[in-house]
């Protein structure tokens, strides 16, 4: 039962931490909202490129990020 909430407190402090950014990134809008989509856009694409790589691919991890950014 321990094992299932192991990772409770991390998330509890992105949350705590990301939900205000996220808000008030998205209220502020220009370049701050700008900057927080492409964070997160590099950081799932970065997420997709690994799973790829796990299962045998060779991608082209540079024309990847520059083609996103």
């Amino acid at each position: 039962m321990a094992s299932k909430f192991s990772n409770l407190a991390p998330r509890v402090a992105v949350a705590v931490i990301g939900i205000p950014f996220i808000l008030y990134a998205s209220y502020a809008g220009g370049v701050l909202f700008l900057l927080f989509v492409l964070g997160v856009g590099l950081l799932a694409l970065r997420e997709f490129l690994t799973m790829a790589e796990a299962k045998g691919a060779r991608p082209q991890k540079a024309l990847a990020m520059t083609g996103l950014a």
